[in-house]
C-alpha cells in the first residue's frame, strides 16, 4: 500500500474533521486517550503481563516515551565502534531518528486530540465479549499415521463475481484515495473462491481452507462464513475451517479500509454523534458483495467436503528467488514455491495443488481500478492447463513483491507483464518434480486471542467505523481486536503456522536485524518460528482467518514517514506479542496436556 496516500487520506480526515467538527463535537462520542499497556499480549501468554486501571496504562506510555528516547541515546550513542569512537554516520542516523520519532510523536499527539472531540463508534467491553464459531482443532496430536490411514482431499472453486461490480458502488482495495474514491472501471479477468478440504483417514476430523480472491477479509466476516455452515461442520466432523486471502490490490475491497472518505467523514460521523448501529456505518464493503461472497465460500466448502476421495501426497520446493524481491531488510525470506500435490487413486480424476509462496500480488499497482486476480490467475491457467486443481496460499509477505525483470517486456502494459509473471511461475510449478511423499499425519490447534492495537493513527481509523474489524475495549481503555492463530502439522516433517496478517519473514525464519541496523537500536531476542518447532519445514499461512495488518519484527518498527508498513500495523510490538502467542500456542499441544 502506498504510504503517501494512506497518509494523505488520514490528513485529509484530520484536516476536515477540525474545521467541521472541533467546535461541537466534544460531548459527543469523547474518549479517553486509548495509550495501551505495551506489556499487554493477551491473557493467555504469561510472558507479558497486563495492567487493568488507567493510571497503569498511563505509566505504560510514559515509560513507552522513555524507552523510546533511551533507544535513540542508544543509536547515537550505541554507535561506538570498536575503538571506542562515535562515527559520524552513526551520529547521522541517530539524529535522523530523533527527528522522525518527533514528528510521529506529534502526529500521535494530534490523532489523539481529535478522537477526544471526534464523534467516534462506541465499543463494546472487552468482558462482555465472546467467541463465537470458533475452531476446535484436532482432538490429539499423533507422530505417526494410523494403521490403515490415508490421505482423503476433496477441491471446489467457484466465481466470486457477481455482475454488479461495475455499477458504482463497490470499490477496489489496496490504497485510500481522497477526495475521489476508486471505483471499479473495468474487469480484466475472474476472482474466484478456491477450497481443499483434506484428512488423514482417522477421527481426528477434516480441516478446510478456503482462499478468496480479495483484499483480506475481517475476522467477523470469516465467522459469519463458519456460521452458515455450522450444521454441517458438526456432522462432517469439521474440526478448522480457514478463511485466507491473497490480499490482490485489484479485487474488490472486502476489508472496509478503502471506501468513501467522504461519506466517513460526513455520514459516519453523524451516525455515531447519535448513537446509531455501527453495522449501518460506511465503509469499502458492499454488502450485495459480501453477502454473495459468504454463501459462495460456504458452498464451495460444502462441495469440496463432499468430493473428498483417497489418495497420496507429495510435498516439493522450487527456489524461485530471482522472482521475488524483498522491499525491505533484513533481507531473510523463503524463497521456494512450496507445492503440496495430492494424487487421487481415482485417475479419472484431477490433482490439487496446494501452493505457498509469499508475493504480493500488487502488479496493477495500489491505485488501480482494474478488477483482476493478478498473477496468481494466470499460475492457475497453466497448472488447470496441465490437468491439476489449484490453490495458493500467501506466505510471510510483508514487503515481498513480485520481481518481473526477468519476464518484464518493455513497451508492455503492467497487466501484461502480470501475466508473463504468472506464466513463468505456473511453468515453473508444472515442470518440477512430484517430490517427496508424505505420510497421511493431520494435526492441527487453534486459539482465540485479543491483539491490542496502540497504534494511535490506526486506531483513530478504525473507530471511524471505516474497518470491518471487531474491536472492543479493554479495563485500562485501550483498543484490542478479537482474532486468532493457528498451528497446522502435515506429515512428519511439515508445519504451518496460520497468522492473521501479513508477518514480516524473519519472526519466521530467522535472521532479524542486528542491534546496530535496526531502528530501535536493540536486537531482536526472540526465537524465530522456525527454531521453535525445530526439524520440520516451518511454512506461513498469512492473512488466515482474519486481516489485523502489518506484523513486524519490534526492533525494526520505523516511523510511519519512512516506510509504508507502520501506518497499518496495530502495534510496534505485535510482532513479539504474537511471535509468543504462536509459541506458547505450539508448547501447548507438543505436551499433549491439550489441544486449545
Amino acid at each position: 500500500m502506498k504510504c503517501k496516500k494512506l497518509i494523505s487520506g488520514i490528513v485529509a480526515i484530520m484536516l476536515v474533521a477540525v474545521l467541521a467538527f472541533g467546535s461541537t463535537a466534544a460531548a459527543v462520542g469523547a474518549q479517553t486517550d486509548n495509550g495501551a499497556d505495551l506489556a499487554l499480549a493477551s491473557q493467555n501468554v504469561s510472558e507479558l503481563t497486563a495492567t487493568t486501571d488507567s493510571s497503569a496504562s498511563s505509566r505504560a506510555d510514559s515509560l513507552d516515551d522513555i524507552n523510546e528516547a533511551i533507544s535513540v541515546i542508544k543509536v547515537i550513542l550505541g554507535a561506538f565502534s570498536s575503538s571506542d569512537k562515535l562515527t559520524w554516520d552513526s551520529f547521522k542516523t541517530g539524529v535522523s531518528r530523533l527527528f522522525y520519532m518527533s514528528v510521529d510523536k506529534l502526529i500521535d499527539s494530534l490523532v489523539v486530540g481529535l478522537s477526544k472531540v471526534f464523534p467516534l463508534m462506541s465499543r463494546p467491553d472487552e468482558a462482555d465479549y465472546k467467541f463465537t464459531n470458533s475452531n476446535v482443532g484436532s482432538k490429539s496430536f499423533n507422530d505417526k499415521a494410523a494403521d490403515g490411514a490415508r490421505w482423503n482431499v476433496g477441491y471446489s472453486s467457484a466465481t466470486l463475481l457477481t455482475g454488479n461490480e461495475l455499477d458504482g458502488n463497490h470499490y477496489v482495495g489496496g490504497s485510500l484515495s481522497y477526495p475521489n474514491p476508486k471505483h471499479p472501471t473495468e474487469i480484466l479477468d475472474d476472482l474466484r473462491v478456491r477450497v481443499f478440504a483434506m484428512s488423514d483417514g482417522t477421527d481426528n476430523g477434516i480441516v478446510v481452507y478456503a482462499v478468496l480472491d480479495a483484499y483480506g477479509l475481517a475476522a467477523k466476516d470469516v465467522r459469519e462464513i463458519r456460521s452458515r455452515i455450522a450444521g454441517f461442520i458438526k456432522n462432517k466432523n469439521i474440526v478448522s475451517v480457514n478463511i485466507s486471502t491473497l490480499h490482490q490490490h485489484s479485487a474488490i475491497d472486502t476489508l472496509g479500509l478503502n471506501g468513501d472518505l467522504n461519506k466517513v467523514l460526513f455520514e459516519n460521523t453523524f451516525k455515531n454523534a447519535v448513537g446509531m448501529d455501527p453495522s449501518t456505518l460506511h465503509n469499502g464493503q458492499n454488502k450485495e458483495y459480501m453477502e454473495h461472497l459468504y454463501k459462495t465460500t460456504a458452498d464451495t466448502i460444502v462441495a469440496a467436503v463432499n468430493n473428498m476421495e483417497p489418495g497420496e501426497m507429495y510435498f516439493s520446493q522450487t527456489d524461485v528467488h530471482e522472482y521475488i524481491r524483498d522491499k525491505r531488510d533484513p533481507q531473510t525470506f523463503d524463497p521456494n514455491l512450496n507445492r503440496l500435490c495430492f494424487v487421487p487413486d481415482n485417475r479419472e480424476s484431477k490433482p490439487t495443488w496446494i501452493v505457498n509462496a509469499a508475493i504480493h500480488c500488487v502488479g496493477l499497482g495500489a491505485g488501480t481500478t482494474n478488477i483482476s486476480g493478478d498473477y496468481p490467475y494466470f499460475i492457475e491457467k497453466q497448472v488447470n492447463a496441465a490437468g491439476a486443481n489449484y490453490v495458493q496460499i500467501q506466505g510471510a509477505e510483508l514487503a515481498i513483491t513480485s520481481q518481473t525483470a526477468p519476464v518484464a517486456v518493455e513497451g508492455n502494459t503492467r497487466y501484461q507483464n502480470v501475466e508473463a509473471y504468472g506464466n513463468k511461475l505456473g511453468e515453473i510449478l508444472v515442470a518440477a518434480d512430484k517430490g517427496s511423499k508424505v505420510e497421511p499425519i493431520l494435526n492441527i490447534a487453534h486459539r482465540d486471542v485479543f491483539v491490542t492495537v496502540d497504534n494511535h493513527a490506526l486506531e483513530f481509523i478504525a473507530s471511524t467505523g471505516l474497518l470491518a474489524n471487531e474491536a472492543v475495549k479493554a479495563k485500562d481503555g485501550s483498543m484490542r481486536i478479537p482474532t486468532e492463530i493457528g498451528y497446522m502439522e502435515i506429515g512428519t516433517n511439515l508445519a504451518f503456522a496460520l497468522i492473521p496478517g501479513e508477518l514480516a519473514p524473519e519472526i519466521a525464519f530467522g535472521g532479524g536485524t542486528e542491534a546496530k541496523d535496526s531502528w530501535t537500536g536493540e536486537d531482536w531476542e526472540y526465537p524465530s518460528m522456525q527454531d521453535i518447532v525445530g526439524s520440520r519445514k516451518l511454512m506461513v499461512l498469512g492473512l488466515t482467518n482474519d486481516q489485523i495488518g502489518y506484523i513486524i519484527a519490534d526492533n525494526n518498527y520505523h516511523s510511519i514517514l519512512t516506510e509504508n508498513e507502520e501506518l497499518l500495523s496495530v502495534s510496534k510490538h505485535e510482532g513479539s506479542r504474537i511471535l509468543l502467542e504462536f509459541k506458547s500456542l505450539y508448547e501447548s499441544v507438543r505436551d499433549r496436556k491439550s489441544v486449545v
